[in-house]
Order: C-alpha cells, then structure tokens, then sequence
C-alpha cells in the first residue's frame, strides 16, 4: 500500500507539471508552430492533388483537422475521438477490397427494371440526360459534379464541426452511423454485387447512357480522378446498391434532427441530399433505386447506432445506481448492527460533521479544484 501511495503522489506531480508545462508561453508556441506546420502539410497535399489531376484524399482532410485541434491543444482529445472511427473505416475499405475477388454473379436487371417502374416506362436516367444533357460539359455537369463528391466531404466536415463544439454524443451518432451504414452495404455488395446505369447502357441493356460524372472530371482535367473512375482494378465498380452516395447525407441529417441542431443545419444538410441524390442519378452513376435502398439503410444504420448508445447509457446508469444503493445498504446494515443506539448517534453527528467540513472545504477550494482538473486534461494536448 505504501509503495502503492508513492507511485500515486509521483503520478500526481507528473501530471500537475505536465500540465503546468503545457500553458507555458512557450509550450503553446511550439504546439501551434506544429499545428502550422501540419497545416501547410495538409496544404501541399492538397495542391498536389490538384495539380495531378486527382480529387484531394481524405488524409489531406484528417491532417488539417489534425493540425487544428492541436492549434486548439486538442491533439490528444483528436487522437482519442477519431482513430477508432479511422480504424473502422480501414477495416471497411480492407473488406472492399476482398470483395471484388469474390466472383458472384452481378446483378443487372431488378434495379433497372424497378427504375423502369418509378419512370413509367422510362429510366430517369435516361430521360433527364435527354432533356438536360447537351453533350458537352457545363455548368449542370459542373455543379453535379461537386455534388457528387460532397456526400463524402460535407459528412466529414460536420463530424469535424460537431466534434470542435463539444456536441460528443451526436458526433458519436454521426460517425458510428456512417461506419454502421458502410458496414451495412458492403454486406449487400458482396452477398448481391449490382451494376451502376453507365455499365448497364455498356453491356447493351439500357439505352445509351453517358457516363458524365468521369466525363466531367476529364474536361475538367482531373485526367487521374477520372481514370480511377469505373476501373474495376480500383475500387468495388458493382457496389451500385444500396447507394452510399445517399445514405450518408442521411444520416447527417437524422443527427442533425435528432440532437436539435440549428435549423439552417437541417436545411443545408436536407438540400445536400437532394442535391446529390440528383447528381448520382443524372451522371448515370445510380439508379433511382439504389437511392431508395440506400436511405432505407441509412434508417437502419441510425436507429442501430442510437439503440446501442441509449442501452449503453442505461446500462452506465444502472450500475451507477446499483453501487449506490450498495453503499447505502452497507450503511444501514451497520447502523442495523449497531450494539446500542449511542453509537447510531455518533454516527450520524459524524457525518453531519464530515458532511458540514468537506462542503465548506470545497467551496473554498473550488475554483483551484475546477483549475486543477482543467490543467490535468490539457496535460494531453
């Protein structure tokens, strides 16, 4: 015990200099000069990115949220929230890759037929390129573009931005949910692998259909990000449903809505979906049923998420209780078993005693307890 005690009071002072030494003037220089350095990392890759041609990644997107929660001395708090979520989406992506060395069967007619279906007759795809589709690349094919690509970047963003402003629990929701979701789909993906329009239209089952989301990006000389796009050796290509592209925008906005976020936040969030559901169907990149599954799974991985965490906090809660509860039994029991009630009475002028000295104590030492715990989490910056 005594040993025991002495590794505690060393822990202590470790911690109490740690924590004095990261609010030095000095600390804080070097722990920003690095967030800076971080920053012009995140920068480079970024630029680089661009100038070969290639949509940014999201490990430029993690090192600038990196370097500025260590800007904030949040570093260690960033490492803690985040790396379990990185690691789960690595263990997807892994699970992405053995998929397509699965060789089932592809599935290309029950999607195509239940778009046939919403369209009465006629595949949305094919009619909305019709109509709006003027065989070159412009602002529509710009702006669809964009939206494409935000069912990745807007989520993640928002995670960052939930995080930042200490809403933990619906930061939580978020990105278990989107794992929750991924994990979900790529179930489905390996059990029944679905071709996209563009390929369906390739293999001569649908009408012609221009696959507008890699035409774009070669006009727009992103040659590289293009090049990558419906290259089966790259990535999952019959991975079509359920669409993530539309699940994820969902789950954003169930979050939104769950935890009450600003009501410009839901409305930005339910134009995005929108916005992307179009631009995946328009591009030739999903059919309209591939959306529908996917906001179903989106629904799904939601209400999982949320029922795991609402046990968990039950659970917390109920062991909270039980322990109190067992300390007021063993108090009673010992009051029970008291030889006469002379000692019920110092008993309890006991613990009036404690009780008036430690409330008394606190309140006057409050502000260095507040100060000092504060110190003891900013130790790990």
């Amino acid at each position: 015990m005594t040993a025991l005690a002495a590794a505690s009071r060393r822990l202590g002072r470790t911690l109490s200099g740690a924590a004095q030494a990261s609010e030095l003037p000095a600390a804080a220089r070097i722990r920003r000069c690095l967030a800076l350095l971080f920053g012009v990392y995140a920068s480079v890759l970024l630029i680089t990115s661009l100038s070969r041609g290639d949509i940014p990644s999201g490990a430029s997107i993690l090192v600038a949220f990196g370097a500025i929660a260590l800007y904030m001395n949040r570093g260690g708090r960033f490492l803690r929230d985040w790396l379990p979520v990185l690691v789960g989406f690595v263990a997807y992506g892994a699970a992405g890759s053995f998929a397509r060395n699965l060789k089932f069967g592809v599935h290309y007619l029950p999607q195509l037929d239940a778009d046939r279906l919403i369209g009465f007759g006629t595949l949305p795809t094919v009619w909305l390129q019709q109509h709006l589709y003027h065989g070159s690349t412009g602002p529509l094919e710009i702006a669809t573009t964009l939206l494409y690509v935000s069912h990745f970047f807007v989520p993640v963003v928002f995670a960052f931005w939930l995080w930042s402003s200490g809403r933990g629990e619906a930061f939580t929701a978020l990105m278990y949910g989107l794992l929750t979701a991924c994990v979900l789909a790529e179930t489905t993906f390996v059990v029944a692998p679905t071709a996209p329009p563009w390929m369906a239209s390739e293999h001569g089952l649908a009408p012609p259909i221009h696959h507008l989301f890699r035409d774009t990006l070669y006009d727009l000389h992103f040659s590289k990000a293009a090049e990558f796009i419906g290259n089966p050796k790259n990535y999952d290509a019959v991975a079509a449903m359920p669409s993530l592209h539309a699940a994820w925008p969902i789950v954003s906005l169930l979050v939104a809505c769950r935890y009450g976020l600003p009501r410009p936040a839901r409305l930005l969030l339910g134009a995005q979906f929108v916005g992307v559901a179009f631009a995946i169907v328009y591009t030739g990149e999903h059919y309209v049923a591939d959306a529908l599954v996917g906001v179903g799974y989106a629904v799904a991985a939601s209400w999982i998420v949320r029922r795991v965490m609402s046990r968990t906090a039950a659970r917390a809660s109920s062991e909270e209780r039980s322990r109190i509860l067992m300390r007021v039994a063993n108090a009673t029991r010992a009051v029970r078993n008291s030889e006469s009630g002379q000692t019920l009475v110092e008993y309890v002028l006991i613990l009036a005693f404690v009780s008036i000295v430690g409330i008394a104590g606190l309140t006057l030492i409050g502000g260095d307890v507040v100060g000092l715990l504060s110190q003891a989490v900013n130790a790990f910056p």
